[in-house]
C-alpha cells in the first residue's frame, strides 16, 4: 500500500511477513478511495494490532480512531479479550486517547523507538473506545 511503510518510515523490505496472508486487514475509505489501513493478528483470545497507517491529508480527522473502533468491534465479536500493539514512541498519545496503556520499557523496532501498549476489552466493558465513559 502506498501509505504503509513509506509514511511510517519503515523499510519496505520488512513490511510484509508471514501473518499478512492469514490475518484480517482493515481499510478506511473516503469517497471510495483508501486513506487508511491496519491489521489484527490473532493468537487465541488475544490479538496484536499493527500496520496502522493513515494518509497525511486524512490524519487528525478521526480515520485512525475509526480503524481502531472497527478492529476492536471485530475482536470482541470473535471473543478476543486482550489487545496489544507496538506503538512508535511519537504515537503513544494517539493510542492512549483510545484507551491503551503503556506496558514495559521502550525498545527499538525497525530502527524506530517503540513501546508496547495494551488494552483489555473485557475490563473496558462497553466502553472499548476510550478511557472515559460518556
Amino acid at each position: 500500500m502506498r501509505f504503509s511503510s513509506r509514511n511510517r518510515r519503515v523499510d519496505p523490505t520488512i513490511e510484509r511477513d508471514d501473518e499478512d496472508d492469514r490475518c484480517p486487514h482493515f481499510l478506511a475509505l473516503v469517497d471510495g478511495e483508501p486513506v487508511g489501513a491496519s491489521r489484527l493478528v490473532r493468537k487465541g483470545d488475544s490479538a496484536k494490532l499493527g500496520r496502522l497507517a493513515v494518509l497525511k491529508p486524512y490524519r487528525r480527522q478521526g480515520v485512525g480512531k475509526a480503524l481502531v473502533r472497527c478492529m476492536e468491534s471485530w475482536a470482541m465479536e470473535k471473543g478476543i479479550v486482550h489487545l496489544t500493539l507496538h506503538s512508535q514512541a511519537q504515537a503513544r498519545i494517539f493510542w492512549a486517547s483510545v484507551g491503551y496503556r503503556e506496558q514495559g520499557a521502550p525498545f527499538m523496532e525497525a530502527d524506530i523507538p517503540h513501546v508496547e501498549m495494551v488494552k483489555d476489552l473485557e475490563s473496558a466493558g462497553r466502553n472499548v473506545f476510550g478511557g472515559v465513559s460518556r
